[in-house]
Formats: C-alpha cells, structure tokens, sequence
C-alpha cells in the first residue's frame, strides 16, 4: 500500500486525499500488471508518480498558490485523477498525456536544460496534474467559444484575421491553460531544487516567429509565456498593476485559473463592457493562432497546409495590451 510522505493529510482539512493516493496506487498498479506482458521493470514510474503528486498539492501551498478562494476547487480536481498508465515505447515522443482525468507518464525523460531527469519527472508530472485541475474552466471554455462564435459581429473579426473558425478562439483558452500548469509545475520544480527559477531570456522560433524573438524562463511552452502574460494583464478581476512583474501576474492567472470559474469571470467581466469584446476575440484568437502553429509544426494540429508564422498577428495584439503596462494603463 502506497506510504504517505507528508503528515499533513489529515481527513478533516484534506478530505478523501490520502485514500486518493492509496486507491491511485492500486488501480494503476492493477492495470500495469494486467498489460505490461509479465514485464514489471517499469512499475516503480507509478511510484514516482505518486510522490510527484504528493510534493505537487503540498508545494502549492507552499508557493502561496492555493488560496481560500481555491482551496476547494483545487481539491475537488486533483482526486479526479482516475488511473496512472505508462505510455507504451512507441509512444514516448510524448512527454506525457492526460485523456479523461487519466494520466499517461513516460519514465525515459531526458534532462533539459539545467533539469536533471528526476527533475523533469517532477515538472511534467505536476504540468499534467495541473491540467486535471484546469479542466473544469476548460471545458467551459469550448462552450463559451462556440457562443462567442455564433455572434455575426464576432465571425467578421476572425474572417479579417483570416482565422475564420471557432477553433481558434478555443485554441486561445488551451494556450492559457498551457501557460498556468507549465508555470505552476515551474515554480515546483524549483521550490523542490531549493534554486531560483531562471531569469528572463528571449529565444527565437523562426519556423513562427520569423525573426521575432520572445522572452520567456520556461523550460517547456516557452513560446506561450510572454503572449498570456499580455493577455494577462487586460483581465481587470486579476487586479494587475503596471509594476508588477510578469512573474506576479503568472501567479494571479494561476491562482484565478485554479478557483475554476476563471471562464465564468471572464463572461462577467465582458457582460460589463461589452465594448470590449472585439479586442478580447482578436487576442484570443491571436493565441489560437500561436498555439495551433506550434501544434502544426509537431504533427498535433489538423490546420496542415496553413501559414504557421504568427507576425502578422503580433502587431494589432501588442496595440492592444502595449496600454496595460503603462501606469495609465485601463482594465475591463
């Protein structure tokens, strides 16, 4: 039976958590055994799994992610994670995958950058457990685009974006959530280093920046980091300050994405200030188009034979959050 690291878990504040990891253990152990074909050499990769995602829901609190707003949320989505699989060797192309609260792990990750393989364990596990916890907000996402899309007023803008799909409004919500689990696994990765996370650097992808360079101190979805943060800011219930750093408005998204109605508050906000809704399409499907040019250039889009280069629509997307990091800058 699986052995809790932490004494921490008590029943009344955690409730259900510590049997979610023994019972975690015991059905993804079960379904090793029942398809790994008498090969058992991977089944310690669970177990490092399930340390990963104990250190995970403690270094949130540690890092001052959950808060009494999420708390609950937070852990009502983690103990949703139904089965821990090991991806097959033809599939470890993947990091890892989640599909219907299930994680796939791949237990031959190699070391990036400054990560040593036990890190990078560390980091995409809690990147992918991250995703179970957003998948509330996401899925709500879908539907709040498809009605956003239905809007006459809202499919002009995309046609004079060339974007003229839901989709890529759509693919603006994964780019976000993308950017909240892959800083939020950053941060525990590093407060599980003891180091400070690494400074700002601009790197290029000229295969969808051209000759654009980005900023970003992500290992992973680096591309990601710096347009989110520029959305970020626009979003008036987030409270950004012009001062604050792109790291202290990362941890305002993350912590609005883990309360689980983030896409409920965006609805609100733009209900308010309908005024603003054409910017808020052109910046979502801005991200849309990042994230599926990415996607594209690995084999995960179906938008093969589109232009991946995003340049074009990096302009009107800086005009329009460039005002958010001035002090004069204005909320929704």
């Amino acid at each position: 039976m699986y052995q809790i690291q932490y004494s921490i878990w008590n029943e009344k504040d955690f409730p259900g958590f510590q049997k979610k990891l023994v019972d975690l253990e015991e059905v993804s152990k079960a379904y090793y055994r029942d398809t790994a074909g008498g090969n058992l050499a991977e089944a310690h990769s669970i177990d490092t799994f399930l340390h990963d995602f104990e250190y995970y829901y403690l270094a949130l609190f540690k890092a001052h992610l959950i808060t009494k707003e999420n708390f609950r949320n937070v852990l009502d989505q983690i103990k949703k994670v139904v089965a821990v699989k090991v991806l097959p060797k033809d599939a470890r192309k993947y990091f890892a995958l989640t599909y219907q609260n299930q994680i796939y792990i791949n237990p031959d990750l190699k070391p990036v950058r400054s990560l040593t393989p036990d890190d990078m364990h560390l980091m995409v596990h809690s990147h992918e457990l991250g995703h179970v916890i957003n998948n509330q907000w996401v899925d709500a996402s879908f539907h709040y685009a498809n009605t956003l899309y239905q809007n006459p007023r809202v499919q002009g803008i995309l046609r004079n974006m060339g974007l003229s799909s839901a989709s890529y409004l759509k693919d603006g919500f994964c780019l976000l959530d993308e950017v909240v689990v892959q800083d939020v696994a950053e941060r525990v990765t590093y407060l599980k280093k003891g180091q400070a996370r690494p400074l700002m650097e601009s790197r290029n992808d000229k295969a969808i920046f051209g000759l654009n360079s980005y900023r970003t101190n992500f290992n992973l979805y680096g591309e990601f980091q710096e347009i989110a943060v520029r959305f970020a800011r626009t979003l008036s219930f987030l409270h950004c300050e012009a001062q604050d750093s792109d790291d202290e408005v990362l941890r305002k998204l993350d912590i609005a994405a883990f309360r689980g109605d983030f896409v409920a508050r965006i609805e609100r906000e733009l209900e308010f200030h309908p005024d603003k809704i054409d910017s808020f399409v052109i910046l979502l499907a801005t991200m849309g188009k990042i994230k599926d040019s990415t996607y594209q250039i690995i084999g995960l889009s179906a938008s093969k034979g589109s232009s991946v280069i995003v340049n074009s629509y990096l302009s009107p997307f800086e005009q329009i959050t460039d005002s958010y990091t001035s002090p004069s800058k204005k909320g929704y």
